[in-house]
């Protein structure tokens, strides 16, 4: 998992820029960086996926959004360590 602001800046892209490519609001892409996003919906988190051609759950922003928690569990109903299904 990486933070958004590296994989920006790995694709040579400020904020404004990565904004423009993925047709988003420029405050959006800082907000997300800085932490201040609560909220993220898919439209998002899949556009600026997209921008940087990575898979959303590959940035660490937007698995909150994905419901994907810190120890990877999909909140799919699958138990994290076994991949068994949980009841």
């Amino acid at each position: 998992m990486v933070r958004l602001t590296e994989l920006r800046q790995e694709a040579g892209l400020d904020p404004a820029g990565l904004a423009a490519a993925a047709g988003v609001p420029e405050a959006m892409v800082r907000a997300i960086e800085s932490g201040e996003a609560n909220r993220l919906d898919h439209k998002t988190v899949q556009a600026i996926s997209r921008a940087l051609r990575v898979h959303p759950s590959t940035i660490d922003e937007f698995r909150p959004a994905l419901g994907i928690d810190a120890l990877g569990e999909t909140g799919a109903g699958e138990d994290a360590e076994s991949g068994a299904r949980k009841p």
